[in-house]
């Protein structure tokens, strides 16, 4: 078997091309034990594919397959020709993952009259700091398929599974490994099927267009305002941190580089009215004169180039990632909605270096009017956390 392929991405859509040839011989052997014939099964199969996200978790792809087969008994040939079809549905929450897949939509069988199956499978992830495991299940025929990878670390993986097609043969175990070092790949499988016997698969991989973590770009420079009046006193509650860590020491006249993501959208507000919120956080804290504040402009260019999505990134492990490639030192991250007619705003400012959250606050309002005013008192409480 030969495998073949390539893939890219173009802004938010993936684009991938693949070629895959595969080959098999089956010899017959006589009563007076010598070969009396052979059987040879030639395959290709091309396909073209793109993926590209739907919405916010949930993703989409479509592949396009031309499939070419040759059965030959002697040198008589017989020929399969047919154009299928997959579709795909992808869901990532934190680290659990699930997949959907259709393969063969259209054609039921090739022109000679013999049958294309048509398989669904589901499949189930979860992906750990160390390990990680997925489940697959099936029809058409029946299929199973559970497999672990255990990350022993950067550049070393231990794989192992299990197989079974449903058809009263044995489950046949997997094992294998993975290799990385800097843009290149190597992994290795082996499997033993009761009827096949033992194969192996090799791959040797390599990946360019990632770029090491940019430099803070230049902040965006703003006149120091004039001191506002009091903001008017809103119901509000004080968390406390997470996890026990105090706010770092920062000398006199030094500031901190810091980014703002967009803040989570929850019920009933949507993402581009948690935009707005996000914007008013990230000119309140430019505004105090204490830190270097990332554009949201070079933010956004940034995490593109390198292929992240940071739109409801609200937890810390999120925000460390971001926060090491924009090279910033502090990640302010949050949420807001509404509830009880009030809207409800939550800010966390993440240490990168450390993972903790160094301080945390959330405010609420009834009255929208107040909502900007309300938002400037949130920064003020992290400004006097400050030493």
């Amino acid at each position: 078997m030969n495998r073949l392929s390539f893939d890219t991405r173009i802004k938010k859509t993936g684009l991938g091309v693949s070629f895959f040839g595969y080959s098999y011989e089956f010899k017959f052997i006589n009563s007076g034990g010598f070969e009396s014939n052979s059987v040879n099964y030639v395959g290709h199969v091309f396909s073209i594919a793109s993926g590209f996200q739907l919405y916010k978790n949930l993703y989409a792809g479509l592949a396009l397959e031309k499939i070419d087969e040759e059965l030959w008994v002697g040198n008589d040939v017989l020929e399969n020709s047919a154009p299928i079809t997959n579709i795909g549905l992808f869901f990532k929450s934190g680290r659990f993952n699930a997949g959907l897949l259709q393969k063969n939509i259209g054609e039921s069988e090739f022109p000679s009259g013999d049958p294309l199956p048509k398989p669904a499978r589901l499949s189930f992830g979860w992906g750990g700091e160390k390990l990680k495991a997925a489940l697959t299940v099936g029809g058409d025929p029946d299929y199973t398929g559970l497999g672990f990878e255990w990350c022993l670390s950067d550049w070393f993986f231990l794989r192992a599974g299990m197989e079974s097609t449903g058809d009263d043969v044995d489950a046949s175990p997997t094992f294998g490994f993975g290799l990385r070092w800097g843009s290149f790949g190597f992994d290795f499988s082996a499997a033993r099927h009761p009827d096949l016997g033992a194969t192996t698969l090799s791959a040797l991989n390599y990946s360019w267009g990632v770029k090491k973590a940019a430099k803070a770009p230049a902040p965006k420079k703003e006149p120091k305002p004039a001191p506002a009046p009091a903001p008017a006193a809103p119901s509000r509650r004080r968390v406390p941190p997470a996890e026990t860590s105090k706010m770092p020491e920062v000398p006199e006249g030094e500031k901190i580089n810091i980014a703002v993501t967009d803040f989570e959208a929850r019920a009933p507000l949507s993402q581009s009215e948690a935009a707005f919120i996000s914007d008013f956080v990230r000119s309140d804290v430019v505004k105090t004169g204490r830190f270097n504040v990332i554009d949201k402009n070079n933010m956004d260019k940034v995490l593109a180039e390198q292929g992240f999505q940071q739109t409801g990134c609200s937890t810390a492990e999120c925000a460390v990632q971001i926060g090491k490639i924009l090279n910033v030192k502090m990640m302010a991250v949050g949420s807001c909605g509404q509830l009880l007619g009030k809207y409800i705003i939550t800010m966390n400012i993440i240490d990168v270096e450390s993972a903790k959250i160094i301080f945390s606050d959330d405010v609420s309002v009834a009255n929208p009017d107040d909502l900007r005013k309300t938002i400037t008192e949130l920064i003020g409480n992290f400004i006097g956390s400050v030493k």
